[in-house]
């Protein structure tokens, strides 16, 4: 018989296995006479019967063997009807290889700027995943954060932030990423009154909302004009009146909402002084609703796919050194390991 030492039933090898019956027959004969000697036990009746099941389990390295021999061969074994059929089956040790490039980074914003805003939000349709690189908090300013959020979610894109700055003196460094609905969400609940006039995040956005739905519908000519206040554009309120004559809000029609809401938290003094976002000022108003969960691509592969299929989030961002890399959606890893797994199931059949 041929050494049969791989990872099976027994792994230790043939010589291990004939070693071992003796030695189990030694220890379960000398275990007997010591024991009937000095406590009188087992019983004579019983002796028998402990020195059948000592002499079976000697047999059993030497059996395990047997049996990987006639795995490794694909053999059959049958006794008296029962029959263990290796010839149909074998055994893999699926490699699973992930993309080295994983993850999506996502357009970058790296500064508040309106202009910058409105780029971000017009190329969303191409970068679901946004950037934004607050650096030392120099770079952006809540208020900004506030009308890209609420231009997110009026057209649906970009669907997630992602928030990347200086820590511990390293630049991209990866601080969360977040919905804009949770940040919308956030900065509505927010108390704190702001600017001369002492106004909240949250009723500036709801004015907001209500200016912006009547000069999208005044300025669209196909538009049928509503019953009620709305009836005429004299009775409208000053806000809107001051949108509405401004070809560059007109022409915007519903993607005016975000510009409009840049103009409002400027005239209610809200960027002066600016709300810088400062990393202590991101987790002091998001900390809540911020994903935090890595997966550090420097890691063994092994431990990078455990951290994906044991977090329980829908993205989980890749670093290196604790610097951004991308954004990945679990769903994908669960994709890209079923792929790889099922090649080795067809091999099975």
């Amino acid at each position: 018989m041929r050494d049969v030492s791989d990872d099976g039933l027994w792994p230790y090898g043939t010589r291990a296995a004939l070693l071992a019956a003796p030695v189990i027959w030694l220890l379960v004969a000398s275990l007997l006479g010591l024991t009937r000697r000095f406590f009188s036990l087992p019983r004579p009746e019983a002796g028998t019967t402990v020195l059948l099941v000592g002499a079976a389990v000697g047999f059993v390295p030497l059996l395990l063997l047997l049996l990987n021999y006639i795995a490794a061969s694909r053999g059959t074994l049958d006794i008296k009807g029962v029959k263990i059929d290796f010839s149909q089956a074998e055994i893999h040790k699926v490699d699973i290889k992930l993309p080295d490039n994983i993850g999506q980074p996502g357009a970058i914003v790296v500064s508040s700027a309106p202009m910058q805003v409105v780029k971000a939000l017009e190329e969303a349709r191409f970068n679901p995943i946004v950037r934004l690189d607050i650096r030392d908090g120099s770079a952006w300013w809540v208020t900004r954060l506030l009308a890209l959020s609420a231009g997110a979610e009026r057209a649906g894109s970009p669907q997630v932030l992602v928030f990347v700055g200086i820590m511990e003196n390293q630049p991209g460094a990866f601080l969360g990423w977040a919905f804009p609905s949770s940040i919308l969400s956030a900065l509505g609940n927010d108390t704190t009154p702001r600017g001369p006039q002492s106004v909240t995040y949250g009723g500036i956005y709801t004015k907001t909302l209500r200016v912006a739905k009547q000069v999208a519908i005044f300025a669209d000519p196909e538009q049928p004009q509503v019953v009620g206040a709305w009836t005429s554009p004299d009775k409208l309120a000053p806000d809107v009146l001051r949108y509405l004559n401004d070809t560059n809000y007109k022409k915007l029609g519903e993607a005016a909402l975000e510009q409009i809401l840049m103009d409002q938290l400027a005239l209610y003094g809200f960027e002066n002084p600016p709300d810088r976002l400062t990393v202590g000022r991101l987790n002091d108003l998001f900390g809540h609703c911020l994903y935090k969960a890595v997966v550090d691509l420097d890691s063994p592969r092994e431990e990078q796919i455990s951290m994906f299929l044991s977090s329980n989030v829908p993205y989980l961002a890749t670093v290196r050194k604790h610097k951004y890399e991308g954004l990945v959606e679990r769903a994908d890893v669960e994709r890209t390991i079923l792929r790889n797994l099922l090649p080795k199931s067809k091999s099975l059949k």
